[in-house]
């Protein structure tokens, strides 16, 4: 089942129509749509997008800042118009290509100004290693509820409101293709979460 992520009013285009038509654009775990009087205009799933970029589009009375969004084998474009343009984007992004998805280090500097000091160490610690087990978030310095907690309560919904998904995902196994081996039982920073890397 498909959950919902992110809802949000907003306008869409296509490069047939050359209009924009306002309604509801909805995010799900397995597909992007746009819906006008509740009715489902446009649809696709994270597979077909080929490419994702911004866009400055004439909007209203000026121009606004899109997202252009390549899809399907014919290579079809569309646009998007949304509040948190940049949440949407990132969303988006890590879906529909999560091997090439990265959290950039200024994208982490915006994440740990609204976080307190062990929650930040976590995610940097995140952020340099990949992947922990953890005792290595504790470090022997901090018990496992109060990381647990910091991940759960402070880290994910930071993040959500920020990226449009949690930071920290647990896999309790791993394949990295790579290097020949499976990790178990470990904390990944979001955008290695593919089943295999």
């Amino acid at each position: 089942m498909d959950t919902i992520a992110l809802k949000a009013p907003g306008g869409f285009l296509t490069s047939r129509t050359k209009k924009w038509q306002m309604g509801n654009w909805t995010a799900a775990s397995g597909f992007l749509d746009f819906s006008s009087k509740n009715s489902i205009i446009w649809r696709c799933d994270y597979f077909s997008i080929i490419n994702l970029h911004f866009e400055k589009l004439p909007f209203s009375f000026g121009r606004e800042e899109s997202i252009c969004i390549e899809y399907g084998s014919k290579n079809e474009k569309i646009w998007v118009i949304v509040k948190n343009l940049k949440k949407w984007r990132n969303f988006i992004y890590a879906h529909a290509c999560p091997q090439l998805f990265f959290i950039t280090e200024e994208e982490i500097y915006a994440l740990v100004q609204k976080i307190d000091i062990l929650s930040e160490e976590i995610v940097w610690y995140l952020w340099r290693n990949k992947h922990a087990v953890l005792s290595e978030l504790t470090r022997g310095i901090f018990n496992q509820s109060e990381v647990l907690g910091r991940i759960k309560n402070n880290i994910n919904p930071k993040s959500e409101e920020l990226y449009g998904f949690p930071f920290c995902v647990f896999r309790t196994e791993k394949k990295l293709i790579n290097e020949n081996k499976v990790i178990t039982n470990s904390w990944w920073l979001y955008q290695s979460d593919s089943e295999e890397i």
